[in-house]
């Protein structure tokens, strides 16, 4: 894994004269903005989260850097519960969550809760949650990052059109009762541009990559009972 420090040092080599201007703390907050982007659009971490049965709870909370389930892994029957389309106020029977009218399954609903169609046995973590996440931010120099060591290049692309975002508001603000008067096709704003050609070579150096397929992964139908 690679050292925060060394991209750091990195990303200020490109940003020239302008990092005399610009505080370390930012350029710490603007990378770990990139990777968030990243883990939605791109790629993102893959991470379990175990929950243990008690014999009566079917809901769970999600884990705080949750963005996509990809299965959900039930061992006391030895198989993966199938994604459900519940919607809410549809009743269920409590009284037959044992019988085949009932699958072996799961929603995710309310908001940050996965609820399991059967609950689970008691036993310790016997329900799995196979998950994409957010990366860990980082927070200091000592600190490793996470993302894939092919995506460094385009991530200092996003990281270096973030730093560009406080100058282009200001441009924009300053200038935001001009007129335009001159002939020709004047840049206004020629920071956005800039701006707007980082953000399309990040997307460019990310397209060398295959994006990254978050189906879900189950036995359809679930288990016969």
């Amino acid at each position: 894994m690679t050292a925060w420090s060394e991209v750091r040092d990195k990303i200020v080599a490109m940003l020239g004269t302008r990092a005399n201007r610009i505080e370390t703390p930012d350029i710490l907050t603007w990378w770990n903005q990139a990777q968030r982007n990243f883990a939605i659009r791109h790629t993102a971490l893959e991470s379990i989260q175990s929950y243990d049965g008690d014999d009566s709870a079917r809901e769970f909370d999600l884990p705080p850097n949750f963005i996509k389930e990809y299965g959900i892994y039930d061992d006391d029957n030895s198989m993966f519960l199938e994604p459900g389309s519940f919607k809410p106020g549809i009743a269920w029977d409590e009284e037959v969550e044992d019988n085949t009218t009932r699958r072996y399954g799961y929603i995710l609903w309310p908001a940050g809760k996965v609820t399991l169609f059967r609950t689970p046995e008691t036993g310790t973590g016997n329900i799995k949650l196979y998950y994409w996440a957010f990366y860990p931010d980082l927070v200091d120099d000592t600190d490793t990052i996470a993302t894939p060591a092919w995506a460094e290049e385009a991530l200092i692309f996003y990281t270096l059109a973030l730093s560009l975002v406080p100058a282009f508001q200001a441009t924009a603000d300053v200038r935001q009762w001009n007129e335009r008067v001159d002939s020709g096709r004047p840049t206004d704003n020629p920071l956005l541009q800039s701006f707007n050609a980082l953000v399309k070579q990040y997307h460019e150096t990310l397209s060398l990559w295959p994006k990254q397929v978050r189906d879900h992964y189950y036995y359809s139908g679930g288990r016969s009972v």
